[in-house]
């Protein structure tokens, strides 16, 4: 089960270069309210960027960046994944990407994809597409479960009943059958021609 406890940033969109902070397990509840541009969908944009380097609206990473400061954008949230506690530090300008576990940072991988699938795979253990189809429900980005693509639609339901390895397997067992009916073609060609 993934719990957010905490988001900072600063230099995120319209939130300047003082660290902003939103608790979210100080109570049962949390209710953000205030008047329209005044931040509130910056909040989930900042834990959307945080976890999965991407915006709620498809907006690209550098109208992220804060207009007036230009630099130094850093988003980290912390968080607890089956009972372990994590903190996921990004940045842009410059480019930041660490994973904490438990306070101490994960072996970064010499690749950014590779450690954002290990951040997805097995810890979140959510997509994007889940996640804002679960997590940030919103107007603006969510999509009836009936009219998601049916690629879509399989996806929600394997990570949120955890039975995604299945896709995998079923994804090996494909590939092994290709493979062991090209070797049967080409035996097959072999004996045709020995023949």
């Amino acid at each position: 089960m993934l719990t957010i406890r905490k988001v900072r940033f600063k230099n995120f969109l319209s939130y300047g270069g003082a660290w902003s902070e939103v608790e979210f397990d100080k109570d049962q509840l949390s209710v953000v309210q205030s008047g329209n541009g005044q931040g509130k969908t910056s909040i989930i944009q900042a834990v959307t960027f945080g976890l999965y380097n991407r915006s709620i609206n498809n907006i690209p990473k550098n109208k992220l960046i804060n207009s007036i400061n230009g630099k130094q954008t850093v988003v980290e949230v912390e968080f607890t994944s089956n009972q372990i506690d994590y903190k996921v530090v990004r940045g842009i300008k410059p480019s930041i990407f660490q994973i904490y576990k438990d306070d101490k940072l994960i072996n970064e991988d010499a690749n950014s994809r590779d450690y954002q699938a290990v951040l997805e795979n097995q810890i979140l253990r959510m997509s994007y597409k889940t996640f804002i189809q679960t997590v940030m429900i919103g107007m603006s980005n969510f999509t009836p479960f009936m009219e998601l693509g049916s690629n879509d639609r399989r996806i929600v339901v394997e990570d949120l009943l955890g039975v995604g390895v299945l896709t995998t397997m079923n994804n090996l067992v494909k590939d092994h059958i290709a493979n062991i009916n090209q070797q049967i073609n080409d035996l097959t060609n072999q004996i045709m021609v020995k023949k």
